[in-house]
């Protein structure tokens, strides 16, 4: 637990838990795969969203038991291929979303492999929302392109939680012109304090950013954007292994590795008297297979996947 935060906790009195799991840059990357980056000569077997079942399922029977409420989230980057599309579904990574119970899914890069018409597909295949804060329409930047929420507002026993959703503003520079098309990428940091600005108007006691901008601008928005309590970040495939929190606005940081490798799990104690994080834990657990026994139903949706990479 941090170290500044616990000092807070201890003399804070009652307070919620809430309960985090979530992903980021998935990369289409469903179904098991042997970890050649842990050991070429004898590489242990991931189970990826089969093991990720087994994991969710003892988190949210652990978090019935201790925590207030539990969350699912991703932080962007779910579907596979390439830049021109080779190799994208934009149905199959969401169908899998759904059975797991995601609360939310922030738009990254690799969604708009397809540009908007795989979106549109996405959107329409999900039983949960898909946020962007900065993704806008070319015609008119002051609307959020169909389907898509611009933000959202969750209630956790009178606690007011804000989430907004972030994609690199340098996408322009990565997607094909065909993939941009009718779509238009507001700057990031700037949308960001916009919407912090506007959720904490509508009664936001916290506020969550779901971002798939990379490590380096994520710390950038926790220095530089005040009012923002907790970044899950993506993009880049770097993780975390012991958060960051930024010493000057305290905004915490967090991330995965990619191609659902691991599952990050976090833990926020929330007073109810001041509406202030006051504490967390956090860790992300590799999805072997020896630990996490892959669910049978979420391994015949990824089979046709090779375990070999």
């Amino acid at each position: 637990m941090n170290l500044f935060l616990l000092a807070t906790f201890l003399v804070a009195g009652p307070y919620l838990r809430i309960d985090i799991a979530f992903t980021g840059e998935v990369a289409g990357l469903l179904g098991p795969r042997h970890a050649t980056w842990i050991n070429p000569n004898f590489p242990p077997l991931l189970g990826g969203a089969a093991s990720l079942k087994t994991f969710l399922d003892e988190a949210r029977a652990k978090a019935r038991q201790e925590a207030d409420t539990f969350f699912l989230f991703d932080a962007g980057g779910v579907i596979g291929g390439d830049l021109m599309g080779e190799g994208s579904d934009p149905q199959r990574p969401i169908r899998i979303m759904n059975r797991l119970g995601y609360d939310a899914m922030n738009v990254g890069l690799r969604d708009l492999f397809l540009g908007w018409d795989g979106l549109q597909t996405m959107i329409q295949t999900a039983t949960f929302p898909l946020i962007s804060s900065n993704i806008r329409l070319r015609e008119d930047t002051t609307q959020t392109p169909p389907g898509l929420h611009r933000a959202l507002m969750l209630d956790v026993q009178g606690i007011r939680i804000g989430v907004i959703g972030l994609i690199t503003e340098n996408a322009v520079l990565y997607l094909w012109k065909r993939n941009q098309r009718g779509l238009f990428f507001k700057r990031d940091i700037q949308t960001a304090q916009e919407m912090v600005d506007s959720l904490r108007r509508e009664g936001a006691d916290l506020i969550w950013v779901l971002s798939n901008m990379g490590f380096q601008r994520d710390t950038m928005l926790a220095r530089r954007v005040h009012g923002i309590d907790l970044i899950i970040g993506s993009f880049d495939g770097f993780g975390l292994r012991e958060a960051y929190e930024d010493p000057q606005t305290h905004t915490i940081v967090v991330r995965t590795y990619n191609g659902l490798s691991e599952v990050g799990w976090l833990s926020l104690y929330v007073s109810p008297k001041t509406r202030q994080v006051v504490g967390y834990n956090y860790r992300t657990e590799t999805l072997f297979v020896d630990r996490y026994e892959p669910d049978p139903d979420i391994l015949e949706m990824v089979a046709p996947q090779d375990p070999d990479p």
